[in-house]
This record gives structure tokens, C-alpha cells and sequence, in this order.
């Protein structure tokens, strides 16, 4: 037996269906049937931990996540109020993902970077296997000099305005309880990259 008898052969598909159409579509969300496969199809996101290297803290949100209120709402209890979470956005169409981390910052923390600071975006990876949306993750080291501080102005929605930034000393990360993945797996490697500090 070769080599190339041990792999599948190529099947042409012999059905006149359609590969694909969209089962449902929301105002931020849609579902999809591709080749038999339903998956969540969201606009592409940056997940951002900014490190205020002269004061040693950490930006996060302490925000208020409608699904997350719903999930935990049969408890009530008040340490599911509120979603710990990264400084994190939607792109939108014809947005970059540095554009987008820019704007973000500016909006969730009131952060204006420097058009000169430099930004290391990882390269974009799916949430799941079942959603088509990419996440681009990024440790932003922000140094005196190299950004404005002004008020955050929000997007205007109403979780918008019942969440906040919070400033975290670096001594205190292992105490954090983070509520997503991304932010859980941003807190890890910020603790790799910066151990010796």
C-alpha cells in the first residue's frame, strides 16, 4: 500500500443544498447552518489588559453582564453582580484591531494613547469551535508619557453606565477571581511575562 492510499479520498458533494443560510439573526448575533453545522456568528473582538508600569496596577472592568445576572439570578447572590473582566470591544466594520483596542481604551477607561506608542496584538483566535467571532488579545504596557487621562465616555448603553474601570495594584493579582476566559488567560500570561518584576 502506498502512502497516499492510506489518507480519505475527496468527495465532491452530490446534493444541490445550500452549503449555508442563517437560521436566526439578532441585533448582535445571528446563527448559522454551514454544511450542517449551527454556529453563533458575533463580530470579531479585542481583549485588552492594560499595565500602568509606573504605578505597578492593572486595569479591569467591573462590569454589569445582563447574561451573566441571568445565569446566576437563582442564587442572588451579590458576588454575581457584577462580571470582572478586561477592557474589552467590538471591531467595527473597517476597523483594525489596534484601531479598535484605541477607541476602546479611550471609551471603557478614558485612556488616550500616544499615536506613537506601539501596540503587540496577538494574532486572532476563535472563542470555540461553535463561534465564528475572533478574539485579539493584547498586554498593553502603558508607561508615563505615553498616554492622557481623561473621563472615560462610554458607548452610551446602560450596562455602559452601570460599569467602571477599576484600577488593581499588581501585588494584589492573585486575589483576582476573573469571570471570563480571556481575561482568566491575558491574567496568566501577564503573570509569566512579568514574574521577575
Amino acid at each position: 500500500m502506498s502512502l497516499m492510499e492510506k489518507f480519505s479520498k475527496y468527495q465532491k458533494r452530490e446534493d444541490n443544498k445550500p452549503l449555508s443560510n442563517e437560521l436566526f439573526k439578532g441585533k448582535t448575533l445571528s446563527i448559522v447552518n454551514y454544511d450542517g453545522w449551527e454556529m453563533t456568528h458575533e463580530s470579531d473582538m479585542v481583549i485588552i489588559l492594560p499595565y500602568m508600569k509606573d504605578k505597578k496596577s492593572l486595569l479591569l472592568r467591573s462590569e454589569y453582564v445582563p447574561t451573566y445576572r441571568y445565569r446566576h439570578n437563582k442564587d442572588n447572590n451579590k458576588d454575581h453582580q457584577q462580571f470582572l473582566t478586561c477592557v474589552c470591544g467590538t471591531m467595527e466594520n473597517g476597523e483594525t484591531p489596534e484601531q479598535t483596542i484605541r477607541r476602546e481604551l479611550y471609551e471603557e477607561a478614558g485612556i488616550i494613547l500616544s499615536s506613537v506608542k506601539s501596540l503587540d496584538i496577538e494574532d486572532g483566535v476563535h472563542l470555540s469551535k461553535g463561534n465564528l467571532a475572533k478574539y485579539y488579545c493584547c498586554i498593553i504596557e502603558i508607561g508615563n508619557g505615553e498616554y492622557k487621562q481623561t473621563i472615560a465616555p462610554g458607548d452610551g448603553s446602560k450596562a455602559e453606565t452601570l460599569s467602571r474601570t477599576i484600577e488593581i495594584p499588581v501585588k494584589d493579582i492573585d486575589e483576582l477571581i476573573p469571570t471570563d476566559i480571556a481575561t482568566k488567560y491575558l491574567l496568566t500570561n501577564f503573570k509569566l511575562k512579568y514574574k521577575d518584576e
